[in-house]
């Protein structure tokens, strides 16, 4: 096999970069200690009474309930919108694509950081705040720590539906919160 023209990919100098970017964060960030927060599930159900054309159960939803469902802005706090979510969540490489959707955080699983994801996430979805919604951003898929919290990701590929529901929700109206902190960061200050 020939390799014209083709130019060799430096993963050890992308690893060496990325370290410099958080080094970089950390050094302009102030530390906020990671907020505690109950468990609480986002309004969409499993029911494997309702099959669907693979034989498998189905989830299911309610507009009217998603919508009750953000009056509470502690909701809000917990929801990322994210342009580059992986279509196959197993699949680290993006080898299927990445669609537009929301990230919500059921529950955290662990406290302070552990990963260099859990890190570069803390910083990143510390500082990215849309201004007009409340939203927090990040963007790519990658950057969030997946082992650290459990969560729901709702994919414009996988549920269209619910995925318009809340462009809806945060397109209409500036959602007003009193959350002040990130609800991520990098867990130094622990309680």
């Amino acid at each position: 096999m020939e390799l014209k023209n083709k130019v060799p990919v430096d993963v050890s100098q992308q690893f060496i970069d990325q370290l410099d970017a958080i080094s970089d964060a950390e050094k302009s960030t102030t530390i906020l200690s990671e907020k505690d927060f109950p468990e609480r599930k986002f309004p969409i159900r499993y029911n494997p009474k309702k099959v669907d054309k693979w034989g498998t159960g189905t989830h299911e939803w309610d507009e009217k309930e998603i919508k009750q469902f953000y009056e509470d802005p502690e909701n809000l706090a917990r929801t990322l919108y994210c342009p580059q979510l992986n279509i196959d969540e197993l699949d680290d490489w993006g080898m299927f694509g990445f669609t537009p959707g929301f990230i919500y955080i059921e529950k955290r699983n662990y406290k302070g950081q552990r990963t260099l994801a859990d890190k570069a996430a803390g910083f990143g979805l510390s500082v990215a705040k849309d201004h007009k919604t409340g939203l927090s951003v990040i963007p790519h898929f990658d950057y969030f720590p997946k082992h650290k919290y459990d969560y729901q990701l709702i994919r414009l590929s996988e549920y269209p539906a619910v995925f318009k529901i809340m462009c809806d929700i945060f397109s209409k109206k500036k959602i007003e919160t009193s959350v002040e902190k990130p609800l991520l960061n990098d867990g130094q200050n622990e309680d």
